[in-house]
């Protein structure tokens, strides 16, 4: 699975950058690549999702407002179903207060980490929060979470979902990942491909789910 760098312009702004997800690297005068020689920063146990702005003008919708987390086929309304919140969010590094709107000032990728109530994704969660200056192109469910609650990333602008545990979160049907309207890979830990193929619903996925390269 292909991942990001993000890069600085020297080592003491590399130095003094406090970041929650892995693969950085900083690059000197010369455009010469150095990358992080101690040990790997444990990956994030809630939910990571990467998103692409391309217009800084104007606020954006980082999620529905979340509804509830429960995995039934009943979806929330418009706004996410109930409107609760993450208990935390880390955008690009630094901690924030938890709210679903958010004005970026630079272009490009930007990665927002949030963490749940019960550890559980909300329904809806990034369902069609997509629009021409704002798209969520890949989502990974860290270890801490064990349920995903109905059509969280059915998200047309989604190109990868990866899920870090060795047992498959709960999920209540398909729509989770977009049902069959959406084909975009589901990477898994390779020792877990197969429980993940032949768990309830999962399995229904199977077609979609590939190992983590």
């Amino acid at each position: 699975m292909a991942r990001n760098l993000r890069k600085f312009q020297s080592e003491s702004e590399y130095s003094a950058a406090t970041l929650n997800y892995p693969a950085v690297s900083w690059v000197t005068a010369t455009d010469t690549v150095h990358f992080d020689k101690t040990a790997p920063i444990p990956p994030f146990g809630g939910l990571t999702v990467k998103y692409n702005i391309t217009d800084t003008t104007s606020e954006v919708t980082l999620f529905n407002g979340g509804g509830s987390s429960e995995s039934s086929s009943e979806s929330g309304s418009g706004s996410g179903g109930g409107g609760a919140l993450p208990t935390r969010m880390i955008v690009d590094g630094v901690e924030e207060t938890p709210i679903n709107t958010w004005r970026f000032e630079t272009a490009g990728e930007h990665i927002v980490q949030y963490e749940f109530e019960d550890n559980a994704v909300p329904q809806e969660f990034i369902k069609n929060v997509a629009d021409s200056i704002l798209d969520a192109t890949e989502v990974i469910v860290g270890t801490d979470m064990t349920n995903i609650g109905s059509a969280a990333f059915n998200n047309s602008y989604l190109t990868s979902a990866t899920c870090l545990s060795t047992t498959p979160p709960s999920i209540g049907d398909v729509s989770v990942f977009g049902g069959g309207s959406l084909n975009y890979p589901i990477y898994v830990p390779s020792s877990a491909v197969n429980t993940y193929k032949t768990t309830l619903f999962w399995s229904d996925l199977a077609s979609r789910i590939e190992a983590i390269q």
